[in-house]
């Protein structure tokens, strides 16, 4: 399970492209990274990305992630949007994919987005945030692999 996949498995530094869709379904494109760094008993995504809108705007999320329990393929996370607030979700892995859903600890946003193995060092991720019952954004992104290395923090 955890040995097929990259992404989140391995520490390192991937960049980020796509595009972003607001809820008016116009579409911006988005340059960034992902930080994966390991700690026994936690792992942490942390993500800065840049929709190229007019006014730019900069979207930052820190996951943190209880690791896979062995013969697990789910697993808890938190994270913190500087934006839209705290969030709480789950991991799971299944076949070439990761899949999340996630909800604001408010209850007001809840979302969806899975990211699907291409090759070690490349991925597709795809995503949707609701406020409510109304599409807030969608995004479809590629993450390529930049660096292996250990992070120290």
């Amino acid at each position: 399970m955890g040995n097929e996949h990259t992404f989140l498995f391995q520490e390192g530094l991937w960049a980020v492209r796509g595009y972003y869709s607001d809820q008016g379904e116009s579409r911006f494109p988005v340059r960034g990274e992902v930080r994966i760094t390991q700690e026994k008993n936690l792992w942490i995504s942390d993500g800065i990305l840049l929709v190229l809108a007019t006014p730019a705007s900069k979207i930052c999320n820190r996951y943190e992630i209880v690791p896979f329990k062995k013969g697990r393929n789910d697993t808890n996370w938190k994270s913190n949007n500087p934006a839209l607030g705290d969030f709480v979700g789950r991991f799971v892995v299944f076949d070439d994919s990761i899949l999340a859903s996630y909800t604001s600890k408010n209850y007001e946003f809840s979302g969806n987005e899975f990211f699907l193995k291409v090759d070690h060092k490349h991925y597709w991720n795809r995503g949707v945030l609701f406020q409510g019952d109304k599409k807030l954004s969608s995004w479809a992104l590629e993450l390529e692999k930049a660096r292996d290395q250990k992070y120290k923090r």
